[in-house]
């Protein structure tokens, strides 16, 4: 089984909603400059803001764990352990 990276899925996350947003800035610009704004328009605008958000919030979340278990330990895991997956990391960061 893989292990979960939520490093990778931070950085991913964070870049989906960074083109999401240059995305969502164009076409609103697009739309309140050539025509008025539809209700279904605007309806699709909240969806996506909101599915945007809560992958984000997620992303922060799943990081958020990943330091809080790096500072206060854990009984299924240690900083070793850590160190074994993460070689570069331990190197170069201090805790």
């Amino acid at each position: 089984m893989a292990r979960p990276n939520p490093p990778r899925y931070f950085v991913v996350v964070f870049s989906v909603a960074g083109l999401y947003n240059i995305i969502i800035n164009l076409s609103s610009c697009l739309v309140i400059c050539l025509a008025p704004a539809s209700p279904t328009m605007l309806l699709l605008f909240a969806v996506f803001d909101v599915l945007t958000l809560g992958l984000v919030a997620s992303a922060t979340g799943s990081i958020g764990f990943v330091v809080y278990t790096l500072q206060m330990g854990n009984d299924n895991f240690s900083w070793s352990e850590f160190c074994n997956v993460y070689n570069t990391f331990c190197k170069t960061a201090t805790i």
